[in-house]
């Protein structure tokens, strides 16, 4: 068995070792249950597994718990659940991830450690949150891999007009967006760091005024 669908169903948890056994499957989906408590383990055993899928369920918090043993993990995606915490030490068993997909969820703020140990991450989604900061002094320092970075839909106006080099730790990003966040003008150092960006998208903002060479 290499692929396992369990979506649309009416899955409220998945206790320790649920899967255990199940040594070669490689991709888990298990969209648009109800799942709220992932216990400790849940996923342990699946010692193949590159991609697991659990977009729109009732997931609150990220934590190495439920998160154990998932250590070729590449793909992870929590689109559209209630992610309103990550623990300093979440990711600590994914090490190999290089997607991520938290859109649709209820994160307010990028701290320091939200991101840490996943330093093989490219991918990161964070669209239709309610971020509203970037704590520009390290909160991407561990994921300098990034290719993309999506933030679309939250309420980033401040971090882009006011703050000096938000991105600065990310130097291989190609990709940022930014639309939809009510920003109003863009600043002179919103950009500073982002070495090999080729791609940025404001669409949807209400910017009136660009600072002196906000993109160079």
């Amino acid at each position: 068995l290499r692929l396992l669908e369990l979506n649309k169903n009416r899955l409220v948890e998945i206790p320790g070792l649920s899967f255990h056994g199940l040594k070669n499957v490689r991709v888990l989906k298990l969209k648009r249950n109800n799942l709220r408590f992932l216990m400790d383990g849940a996923f342990y055993g699946l010692d193949s597994i590159e991609e697991l899928y659990l977009d729109r369920n009732e997931v609150v918090t990220v934590n190495k718990g439920w998160l154990y043993g998932l250590t070729k993990l590449k793909q992870l995606s929590l689109s559209h659940n209630q992610v309103d915490y990550i623990e300093d030490d979440g990711w600590d068993f994914c090490r190999q991830l290089w997607q991520l997909n938290l859109a649709g969820n209820q994160l307010e703020i990028v701290e320091r450690n939200m991101f840490r140990r996943l330093p093989s991450l490219t991918h990161l989604d964070l669209r239709d949150n309610k971020i509203s900061h970037i704590d520009a002094l390290d909160s991407f320092q561990e994921v300098s891999l990034l290719k993309e970075l999506l933030l679309d839909g939250n309420q980033l106006s401040h971090t882009v007009e006011d703050t000096a080099a938000p991105f600065k730790h990310l130097k291989q990003l190609e990709r940022l967006s930014l639309a939809r966040n009510s920003i109003k003008s863009v600043g002179n150092q919103a950009m500073l760091g982002l070495e090999a960006l080729q791609t940025v998208d404001l669409t949807g903002n209400v910017i009136s005024t660009l600072q002196e060479n906000p993109f160079s």
